[in-house]
């Protein structure tokens, strides 16, 4: 086993340990929740050891709620509020009281406007007097000593709070302190001057603030010491003692039932030691280890090809790695909610991007790795299985891999039939059956648009022949088409004919003949590097073989096989079209070179008149060896006629197959014969001969 598929095993079996580590926390790894409300008990769920049952969460906000309004709200004394208070009485107050000008009252308005305090004229006039003003000045000064030492508030709807004075807190009755209309009405009763209630009337706005304020910190941590306090546990079971009896359906209280028996046995279970994670890691590395190799047999004994051409092994090993990530994923959704994980569009993008049966294998080893984590319903894994199967199976059938459409419609019929089916067979109340269905259509769908975008980029990376990239090659101004014509004119021409022959063939046996056609054009395209070494090229080549050695020659011939290949990859054509420039000579000889190296009498080594190979292991490449064999054939003989030209093919065919050509194709001895009776039209066609035409007299009067 090359040792690079070794390491992309390991590359698989590390990842998954690890990724399982990392996505499946420990303390879920062994609880498995399968009851759901509204389902009915299969059997009765007796209570293994005594356990006690927890409330559950909407229990406890609910009491939360309730008790919420209960809690006493904390307040606070702000020693800054009555600071800023007597601050501003005497910034306002005190420049009058010393002032000597009895009739200037610009400086009361320069206070009054400084502070915004809203006066009249008479204000301001009564307040010009440093008497009036010093009277006001002490009359505030004494009244909001005592109101902010008694606690003046505002807001407060409740009849006594929580006040933190210090270190200390006491409940106090808002009668004990005093609002701020209150504490207003009080200080105008002060005096019986009219001119000196409208001046406190104007100032107290903005001396009297609350200074018993909201303390938000203090009112978090009371409320959650009285949260605290609440009871969390609502019953207690005692070992043996039915929880949930048999055929009854569940409620919210089974469910919080059963909920706390599996947490007190977690809490009951012998702690998980070093050996006990180590040995699960182990067992999950060596569990993905051998996918990996049974991905790396499979491949090295039906899809070789998949290991020699680079690149192709690792995104084999990354979809394995992508279902498993998958699967984690899905164990942090709810039970239904798996269903919406797109599995199938691993699968399938193998179908579409190398063929059914291998996909059908792989579809397996998915299935293998994701069941490992799947911690929920076993719906999910059954309707991935089954609709990619249909789906893959599909796709099998189809001349054109890429009906999106088609793929789409199948697999969400699959998907959704399929989940109905099995949620009836669970008993589901419609509603949820509903749900489901709504998650299988969704996950189908992301499955499709996961292989509509990633699809195209796979090819691209892997060089396949996609319809659009088969198009494009067709293209007569493509450079290559454009040499080949130019350098090589008979290479040419004979490419154009074999392409009519493999296209009519593999149309007849359903194969694909827009790469038949492609892979013709391009079959002989190492022929452009020594065009003259070719008869079609050049009628006097054999003047130039007349001068060198038989092996010589033969080696020039077979020469155009891997220069093909050097352009091939050089152009960046696909890997179908490659494999038909290698394989369309198979291991056949190179007769002409090999009978007249025989008549020379000289020593042969067989090899250096064989072709390297390998043979033909696609339909196309098939029907392009015998349109090629055929084709130059017939241009050899002088007169031919539709006999002989079924002689030529049946010549041919016996030939190909007795040397073993095909073993190594899909191809079918009934394709083949419906392939050559396809040919043989375009043959005579292009060698049947026209009626003679009279000659032409030339008339003397023109």
């Amino acid at each position: 086993m090359a040792k690079n598929y070794v390491y992309y095993c390991l590359i698989l079996a590390f990842a998954v340990t690890a990724l399982q580590n990392f996505l499946i926390p420990p303390e879920t790894t062994n609880t498995r929740k399968n009851y759901k409300v509204g389902q009915v008990a299969e059997e009765d769920v007796i209570a293994p050891y005594d356990f006690e049952v927890k409330k559950s969460k909407q229990q406890i906000e609910a009491e939360k709620r309730e008790l919420t309004p209960q809690i006493k709200p904390a307040y606070r004394f702000s020693d800054e509020t009555q600071f800023n208070a007597f601050k501003t009485l005497d910034e306002i107050f005190l420049p009058l009281a010393i002032n000597q000008m009895t009739t200037d009252t610009s400086l009361v308005a320069k206070a009054m406007k400084q502070y915004k305090v809203q006066g009249n004229t008479r204000v301001l006039l009564y307040l010009s007097k440093p008497m009036n003003a010093r009277y006001i000045h002490e009359l505030l000064q004494s009244e909001l000593t005592v109101l902010y030492t008694r606690g003046l508030y505002a807001g407060i709807s409740s009849d006594s709070i929580y006040l933190h004075t210090g270190n200390k807190v006491r409940i106090v009755r808002t009668s004990e302190m005093i609002s701020i209309r209150q504490a207003t009405e009080r200080v105008l009763s002060k005096t019986d001057n009219t001119l000196a209630r409208l001046t406190l009337e104007s100032v107290l706005p903005i001396l009297l603030k609350p200074n018993v304020i909201y303390d938000a910190r203090i009112s978090a941590i009371n409320i959650e010491s009285e949260y605290s306090k609440l009871p969390k546990i609502e019953d207690r079971i005692i070992k043996n003692e039915i929880i949930v009896r048999k055929n009854t359906r569940l409620t919210e209280q089974d469910i919080n039932r059963i909920n706390s028996m599996l947490e007190a046995g977690k809490s009951n279970m012998e702690p998980r030691t070093l050996w006990n994670e180590a040995a699960k890691d182990i067992s999950c590395f060596v569990y993905f280890l051998l996918l990996g190799l049974l991905l790396y047999w499979q491949c090295s004994v039906f899809y070789p090809d998949l290991l020699n051409k680079k690149y192709h092994f690792f995104p084999l090993v990354s979809g394995l790695i992508l279902a498993a990530i998958l699967s984690l994923l899905g164990n942090r959704l709810g039970e239904a909610q798996t269903l919406i994980v797109p599995f199938s569009s691993i699968p399938i993008a193998m179908a579409i991007l190398i063929d059914a049966p291998f996909a059908l294998f792989y579809n397996i080893l998915c299935f293998a790795g994701i069941a490992l984590f799947q911690m929920h319903d076993v719906l999910p894994i059954l309707v991935f299985v089954i609709s990619s199967t249909g789906v893959i199976l599909l796709i099998g059938k189809m001349k054109e891999k890429h009906h999106y459409l088609i793929i789409w419609i199948t697999l969400v019929i699959l998907s959704c039939l399929f989940t109905a089916l099995i949620s009836v067979v669970q008993d589901l109340s419609l509603r949820h059956t509903l749900q489901k269905i709504g998650y299988a259509f969704s996950a189908a769908s992301m499955s499709i648009i996961i292989l509509v975008l990633c699809i195209p980029y796979i090819e691209k990376k892997w060089n396949l022949a996609t319809r659009q990239e088969l198009l494009t090659l067709l293209d007569f101004n493509h450079p290559l088409l454009k040499k080949l014509a130019l350098e090589a004119i008979g290479t040419y021409y004979h490419s154009l004919v074999v392409g009519n022959l493999a296209e009519r063939a593999a149309e007849a046996i359903g194969a694909n003949a827009l790469l038949a056609r492609v892979g013709s054009y391009y079959h002989d395209i190492g022929k452009i590097t020594n065009p003259e070494f070719f008869t079609e090229n050049n009628p006097a080549s054999a003047d130039i073989h007349d001068k060198i050695e038989a092996a010589d020659s033969a080696s020039g011939i077979k020469n155009h096989i891997p220069l093909g290949i050097s352009l091939a990859e050089k152009y960046h054509l696909p890997v179908q079209v490659r494999d038909i420039i290698l394989q369309h000579h198979g291991t056949g000889y190179i007769r002409y070179f090999l009978d007249k190296a025989e008549k020379s009498g000289a020593a042969i080594d067989l090899e250096s008149f064989k072709y390297g190979g390998p043979k033909p292991n696609s339909k196309e490449a098939v029907l392009v060896m015998i349109a090629d064999i055929v084709e130059s054939t017939t241009k050899s003989w002088n007169e031919i006629n539709p006999e002989d030209i079924r002689k030529i093919l049946n010549d041919t065919i016996f030939r190909l197959i007795k040397e073993g050509q095909f073993d190594e194709s899909p191809i079918s001895l009934k394709e083949i014969n419906l392939a050559k009776e396809s040919m043989v039209p375009i043959l005579e066609s292009i060698y049947r001969k026209r009626q003679q035409y009279p000659e032409q007299i030339e008339d003397d009067r023109i």
